[in-house]
C-alpha cells in the first residue's frame, strides 16, 4: 500500500514538473479573463481566440485543465467582488463614523483629503473636508495613529472620464475599492483607534517615518526620501512628476527591485556580520519583505517586487527548479487576485513589462564585454519600453535612453547610499551641513533635468495609440526577444520599427475635429485638422482667482487645471506645436492656463483683441511666458482660411477693456456647417453684433459666458437659428450656471443644448472624404 502511495506521489509531482516553464500560459489565462470581464471588445476577443487555439496546440491535458480551472475562478472572483455587489444604498447625506489612516492625510492651505472607511458598511470613500483654522490643520498634520471619526457626510458617485483620453477618477477610485466619494461637512467627534492588526501597525510606523523625515529635513530631501524609501508621492514630488515621466525616468522613483535588493542586501550583510546563521538570515529576510511591503505602501511596483523576489528565493531555497519566467508569472496571478487593475495602470503595465523584458535580455547581452554591457542593456530596454511609455503618457524623450544609463548607477550606488546613511544619522546626531549640501544638490539635479525636459527638439509626440497598434508593438518586441541568433539587421530593423510605429501613429489619423474641452468653469476650444495639420486652439480654460483671508489659508500646491485635463488631450492627438492660440477676453477662466501650455507646447503665434492687451491680469500673463511667441492683435474682418475651414473674426468692433462685451467673436465654416464662437459676450455685445451683421447665421453656438441669464438674448437666438447649443461649464459651480432662463431660451428657439457639466466634452469629426460635419459626440450621455 505505501509503495503504491509513493508511485502515486511521483506520478503526481512529475505531472506537476511538466508545468515548470509554462505558469506563463496560467498567467495569460487569468490576465485574458481580467481583460474580458473589465475590458471587453473585439481586440480582446480576438487574442483570447488566438489564446485558445495556442493552448490547445501544446496538447499537455494538465495544462489546458489547470488554465480552464483558472479562468473559471478569477471570473468568478471579478463577479463577486464587482462593485454592484460592494455597494450598499445610502442617504446622500449621512451621520458616518469613520476609520481614518493617516496615511491618507494630505492636507494643502485650508483644504484636506483624506480616505475613511465606514465603520458599519466596510465601505471607504475619498473625502474632503475644509478646515476650520491653523490649529486644526496642524493636529491633522500631527496626526500618526489611525483615529475614528464621527461627522456628518455628504456623498456622491464619483466623476467618471471627461475628455477624451482623459483621467477618469471614478476608475483611478475603483481600482482602490473606493466607490463613492464626499464632503465632510462638521466633525462631531473625534477619538482614538486602539490597532488591531499587524498591517495597522506598520501603516503606523509608515506614517511616524514619514512625519519624522518632513520634520527633520528640507523639502526636497524630505521628498526624495519618502518617495524612494516609503513610496509616498508628496506635492514637492508631483511639481516634478511631469518632468521625469517626459524623461522616462519616473520608474527610478518608483519602489522597485533595485531599491528592495539595495535594502534586503544590506539587511542580509547586517545579520551576517552578527554572526546569524544562513538559515535563519533566510527566513528573516522573508519577514523583511513582508514589513516593507507595508512600509512602502502597498504599491503595484513595491508589491510585484516584493512577492517575486520572495518567491524566487523559495525557489532557490527548496530547490523548486522553477525558472524566472514561472516567478515572473505567478507573481503576476497574485497581483491580478490583490488588484484586478493592475495591468489597465501605466506603473503595473510599467513594473511587469520592464521585468518580463529583464528576464529575456539579461542572458542576451551576457556575451557582451563589461564595460559595454550595461549600456546596450539600457539602451534596449528603452527601446522596448516606448510602446508602454507612449500608450500611458503620449510621448517619449530621445534621451531617455542616455538618462536610463546614467542615472540607474547614480540611484543605486550613490543617491540610495547617500540618503539611507543621511536618514540613519539623523536619529543620533544632527547633520546639519550634511543635509543642506545634499538639499542643493538635488535642487541643482532637478533644475538639469526641468531644462533637459523643457528641450522641444528632443520631445517626441506620439498621441494616443491605438490598441492594435500598441499589440502589434509588445508583438514585435516579444518576437525580437524570443529568437535571439536573428541577423543584426534584423534585430536593429526590429528594434528601430518598436520605435517608429508608436512615433508615426499621430500622422494616420484620418479624422479633424472640433472639441469643446471640459475645462470645469471656463472655455477651450481646440481645431485640428486631419492628418495632426494645423491646429487652433480657442481660449485655454482656467481658474478664477479667490483671495483666502489667511495665510495658512492659502494653497502651497496649486496644480494648473489644464495639467489634467487640456493637456493630457492635446497629447493624446498627438499635438506638440499649436499654430494659433486665440484669447477671447481678459478673464482668467480663458486665458489663466497659458502659462502652463506656452511651458508644455510650442505656440507659433497668439492673438488676442485690443482690449484684452490693456487688463493688468493678462499683461501679467505675457510677462511669464517661458518662450517667444508671435503675438498679434486682431481685428474685425481677418480671415483665416484653408481647404478644410474659414475662420473669420466678427467682433469686437473697436478697442475696449477686454470683459465680456470685448470678447472676440469668431465664425467657421466647416464641411458645409458655421460654428460661432462668442467668449463671454453679453446682451450689448450681441446687440452690436447683429447690428454690423444683419444677416447673421449660425448651425451650432458656443454659448456665450457660460449660459449666464445675461447673455443669449431672445432677438439674438431668433436671428442665428442655430440648431445646437453648446455650454461650457463647471459641475456645481458657485456661479449657477447655466441659467434656467438661459436653457428655455434656447430651447425655445429650437436648440438643442449640450453641457460639459453634464455631457463631459462635446465634439464634431470629419474627414476628407467626407462631404459634412459629423453628428455631435459626447463624453458621457445624456440624462
Amino acid at each position: 500500500m505505501m509503495e503504491k502511495q509513493s508511485i502515486k506521489n511521483k506520478q503526481e509531482m512529475k505531472q506537476l514538473e511538466t508545468l515548470k516553464g509554462y505558469l506563463i500560459f496560467m498567467a495569460l489565462s487569468a490576465t485574458i479573463t481580467t481583460w474580458l470581464f473589465f475590458r471587453n471588445s473585439w481586440l480582446v476577443i480576438l487574442i483570447a481566440l488566438f489564446f485558445l487555439v495556442r493552448l490547445y496546440r501544446s496538447q499537455q491535458l494538465l495544462l489546458i485543465v489547470s488554465c480552464f480551472f483558472v479562468s473559471m475562478i478569477f471570473g468568478a472572483y471579478f463577479y463577486w467582488q464587482s462593485p454592484s455587489s460592494q455597494e450598499s444604498p445610502l442617504a446622500e447625506k449621512s451621520q458616518l463614523t469613520l476609520l481614518v489612516d493617516p496615511n491618507s492625510l494630505i492636507s494643502d492651505g485650508d483644504s484636506l483629503k483624506f480616505e475613511g472607511r465606514n465603520q458599519k458598511t466596510g465601505e471607504s470613500y475619498a473625502l474632503h473636508y475644509q478646515l476650520q483654522s491653523e490649529l486644526e490643520k496642524e493636529a491633522f498634520a500631527n496626526q500618526r495613529a489611525f483615529f475614528e471619526l464621527v461627522g456628518e457626510v455628504e456623498l456622491e458617485e464619483p466623476v467618471g472620464q471627461r475628455n477624451l483620453d482623459g483621467f477618469n477618477y471614478q476608475q483611478f477610485l475603483l481600482e482602490k475599492g473606493i466607490y463613492r466619494v464626499g464632503k465632510l461637512v462638521t466633525i462631531r467627534a473625534q477619538g482614538d483607534y486602539s490597532i488591531k492588526t499587524m498591517i495597522q501597525l506598520l501603516k503606523v510606523w509608515r506614517r511616524h517615518l514619514s512625519v519624522y523625515i518632513d520634520q527633520t529635513f528640507s523639502a526636497v530631501t524630505a521628498s526624495y526620501m519618502k518617495s524612494l524609501f516609503l513610496g509616498i508621492k508628496d506635492s514637492t514630488f508631483k511639481s516634478q512628476q511631469e518632468v521625469w515621466s517626459q524623461l522616462g525616468i519616473l520608474h527610478f522613483f518608483s519602489i522597485s527591485g533595485m531599491h528592495i535588493f539595495f535594502f534586503i542586501s544590506h539587511f542580509r550583510y547586517m545579520l551576517l556580520r552578527l554572526g546569524i546563521t544562513v538559515e535563519t538570515v533566510f527566513w528573516l529576510e522573508l519577514v523583511f519583505l513582508f514589513v516593507y511591503l507595508f512600509l512602502a505602501g502597498f504599491s503595484t511596483s513595491v508589491g510585484r517586487s516584493v512577492v517575486f523576489i520572495g518567491l524566487s528565493s523559495l525557489n532557490r531555497r527548496f530547490n523548486w527548479q522553477f525558472s524566472e519566467l514561472d516567478s515572473w508569472s505567478a507573481t503576476l496571478v497574485l497581483s491580478l487576485v490583490i488588484n484586478p487593475y493592475v495591468l489597465f495602470q501605466a506603473a503595473g503595465q510599467l513594473s511587469f513589462g520592464l521585468s518580463f523584458y529583464i528576464i529575456y535580455l539579461r542572458p542576451l547581452v551576457a556575451n557582451v564585454k563589461p564595460p559595454f554591457r550595461q549600456l546596450v542593456f539600457s539602451l534596449v530596454m528603452s527601446m522596448l519600453a516606448i510602446p508602454i511609455i507612449s500608450a500611458n503618457f503620449y510621448e517619449w524623450h530621445l534621451l531617455g535612453m542616455v538618462l536610463t544609463f546614467i542615472l540607474l548607477p547614480v540611484f543605486s550606488r550613490l543617491l540610495l547610499p547617500l540618503l539611507s546613511f543621511l536618514l540613519g544619522i539623523s536619529f543620533l546626531h544632527q547633520a546639519g551641513r550634511l543635509s543642506e549640501f545634499i538639499e542643493s544638490t538635488l535642487k541643482v539635479f532637478q533644475q538639469v533635468l526641468g531644462r533637459i525636459s523643457s528641450i522641444d527638439s528632443l520631445k517626441v509626440v506620439t498621441g494616443s495609440l491605438q490598441p492594435i497598434l500598441y499589440l502589434t508593438c509588445l508583438i514585435i518586441s516579444f518576437k525580437w526577444l524570443s529568437q535571439p541568433y536573428q541577423k543584426k539587421v534584423t534585430r536593429w530593423g526590429l528594434l528601430l520599427l518598436i520605435i517608429c510605429l508608436p512615433s508615426s501613429a499621430k500622422f494616420m489619423e484620418t479624422k479633424g475635429i472640433v472639441a469643446f474641452v471640459d475645462v470645469g468653469q471656463g472655455d477651450s476650444i481646440l481645431i485640428q485638422r486631419p492628418f495632426r495639420q494645423e491646429i487652433i486652439l480657442i481660449d485655454t480654460g482656467g481658474r478664477l482667482p479667490f483671495e483666502v483671508a489667511e495665510a495658512w489659508q492659502k494653497k502651497v500646491n496649486i496644480s494648473s487645471q489644464a495639467s489634467y485635463t487640456l493637456v493630457p488631450f492635446l497629447k493624446s492627438r498627438g499635438v506638440k506645436t499649436l499654430d494659433q492660440v486665440f484669447i477671447s477676453h481678459g478673464d482668467e477662466d480663458h486665458f489663466g492656463d497659458l502659462i502652463e501650455i506656452n511651458r508644455v507646447f510650442e505656440i507659433k503665434e497668439l492673438l488676442y483683441p485690443a482690449g484684452t492687451a490693456r487688463q493688468s491680469n493678462f499683461q501679467k500673463a505675457l510677462g511669464q511666458l517661458e518662450k517667444q511667441i508671435k503675438q498679434s492683435v486682431t481685428a474685425v474682418g481677418d480671415v483665416w482660411q484653408n481647404q478644410d475651414y474659414r475662420l473669420e473674426v466678427l467682433s469686437p468692433q473697436e478697442i475696449g477693456d477686454g470683459g465680456n462685451n470685448d470678447s472676440m467673436v469668431l465664425l467657421l465654416g466647416l464641411k458645409g456647417k458655421k460654428i460661432m464662437f462668442t467668449g463671454d459676450l453679453e446682451a450689448l455685445g450681441e446687440t452690436d453684433l447683429l447690428a454690423h451683421f444683419p444677416g447673421l447665421s449660425a448651425d451650432i453656438l458656443k454659448v456665450a459666458h457660460h449660459g449666464s441669464r445675461s447673455s443669449s438674448t431672445e432677438a439674438f437666438l431668433k436671428q442665428l437659428k442655430g440648431k445646437a447649443g453648446v455650454i461650457s461649464c463647471g459641475i456645481n459651480n458657485r456661479f449657477g450656471h447655466p441659467h434656467d432662463e438661459t436653457l428655455s431660451r434656447l430651447r425655445d428657439a429650437g436648440m438643442k443644448v449640450y453641457q460639459t457639466d453634464q455631457q463631459g466634452m462635446i465634439y464634431y469629426q470629419w474627414s476628407i472624404w467626407d462631404s459634412e460635419l459629423s453628428d455631435v459626440q459626447t463624453i458621457r450621455k445624456s440624462y
